[in-house]
């Protein structure tokens, strides 16, 4: 959605917000992805933002480094890394970052993250326990 409608729905929402498919403006500057503060006023909801996979999103050139690059980034603004998940849109972007093939490849995406020092327990946060953690209050 448009910056503008993204504030329209943060001034009205009571409950979590979701961005399932954005990454962080500050590294690859499209306008679909969020800027730092549309990042914290999403965190403010006890929401989260799924990490898109599609190298329209991610930046020319787009890697694993770059992948891990967006979740860092947000990790900056989010040092819990409570309300970063992944959003994948493996199946709408013709183009993955280089390393990446698939669902196959997300085992590989963690040994990255690891290495450039996320912790298992920020590592199980974002590949499952935040998206759920919305689900959970949400829906059931």
């Amino acid at each position: 959605i448009s910056d503008e409608a993204f504030w329209d729905i943060m001034e009205i929402t009571t409950a979590p917000v979701v961005a399932s498919h954005s990454n962080s403006r500050a590294v690859c500057d499209h306008s679909r992805n969020l800027t730092d503060e549309m990042f914290l006023a999403i965190c403010k909801t006890d929401g989260v933002v799924g990490i898109n996979l599609c190298t329209d999103f991610l930046g020319e050139n787009a890697d694993l480094n770059t992948v891990c690059d967006h979740i860092f980034h947000f990790l900056s603004l989010d040092p819990d890394g409570k309300h970063i998940a992944l959003g994948g849109d493996l199946d709408g972007c013709e183009k993955l970052p280089e390393g990446f093939t698939g669902v196959e490849s997300y085992p590989d995406l963690a040994d990255k993250l690891l290495l450039r020092g996320l912790s298992e327990d920020n590592l199980h946060d974002i590949y499952w326990n935040n998206a759920l953690g919305v689900m959970k209050r949400c829906c059931i």
